[in-house]
Order: C-alpha cells, then structure tokens, then sequence
C-alpha cells in the first residue's frame, strides 16, 4: 500500500511542477511553442495533478 502512495504522490509532484514550468513558459515573450499551447498543456498538468490528488486523498481517507 505504501508503494501506491508514493507513486500518486510522485505523479502529483511532477504533475505540479509541469504545471508551473509551462505557466512560467508563458511570461516569456518567445513565440514558439505558441502561447495557447503552452495554456493547453499547463492545463493538462494542473487536471492530472488535481486527478492524482483526489485519488491520492481518497485513498487515504478510505483506509
């Protein structure tokens, strides 16, 4: 069991951290990857960060 949560709390560190990356990706004034992609795939990060932490909570509160 112990081993299940520290992959989900591993998944949710790196999820978090693409994240952040990808939203500091954005202040930059570079032009490629385009700005929406970037809002795209910081999106994409933050819901499976926030999908693993439900279920990282979930199963904590369960047992």
């Amino acid at each position: 069991m112990s081993v299940f949560l520290f992959v989900f709390t591993c998944i949710v560190v790196i999820f978090a951290g693409g994240s952040i990356h990808y939203i500091r990706q954005l202040g930059y004034a570079g032009s490629y990857p385009p700005k929406h992609i970037l809002k795209q795939k910081a999106l994409v990060c933050a819901v499976g960060a926030g999908v693993s932490l439900s279920v990282l909570l979930l199963t904590l509160f369960l047992l």
